[in-house]
C-alpha cells in the first residue's frame, strides 16, 4: 500500500499539470487512504486482512479511517486531527469530483494535494 500510496500521490501532481483537477482528487484521496492502510498494517499490526474484515456490511473506507483515527489519536492527537479534517474534506471532494457535474478547481485540487503531502511526510516520522 506504501507504494500505491506514492504513485498516486505522484499521479495527482502529474494530473494537476495537465489540469485533469477532478482525476487529480481521486488520487489525492487514494494517495492518504492507502498510507492509512499501510500504517495501520506496518505500525498498529491491523493486517489487510482484518482490514477487510472491519468493513462488514459497511464502507471500507469508513471502517478503516475510523480505525486509524483511534490508533493515531493516541501516538499524535493533532496530527490526527489534521488529517482527519484533510481526509473528510477529500473524500466530499472526491465524491464531488467523481459523481457529480460540477468541475474541481485548480485552487482546491492543489490545496488538498499539498496537504496530503504535508500529511504523508509528518505520518513518516510517526
Amino acid at each position: 500500500m506504501n507504494k500505491k500510496s506514492e504513485e498516486n500521490i505522484l499521479a495527482a501532481d502529474v494530473l494537476i499539470k495537465s489540469a485533469h483537477f477532478s482525476a487529480s482528487i481521486h488520487c489525492s484521496y487514494y494517495a492518504l487512504y492507502q498510507y492509512m492502510m499501510y500504517m495501520l498494517n506496518q505500525r498498529y499490526e491491523c493486517s489487510y486482512d482484518q482490514q477487510r474484515n472491519l468493513a462488514g456490511d459497511a464502507s471500507s473506507h469508513i471502517k478503516v479511517s475510523q480505525e486509524f483515527e483511534r490508533k493515531l489519536t493516541s501516538d499524535s492527537p493533532q496530527l490526527c486531527i489534521d488529517v482527519m479534517q484533510t481526509f473528510a474534506a477529500l473524500k466530499q471532494q472526491r465524491v464531488r469530483a467523481d459523481y457529480s457535474t460540477t468541475r474541481i478547481k485548480k485552487k482546491i485540487a492543489e490545496r488538498l494535494r499539498k496537504e496530503v503531502n504535508k500529511h504523508l511526510t509528518a505520518l513518516k516520522a510517526v
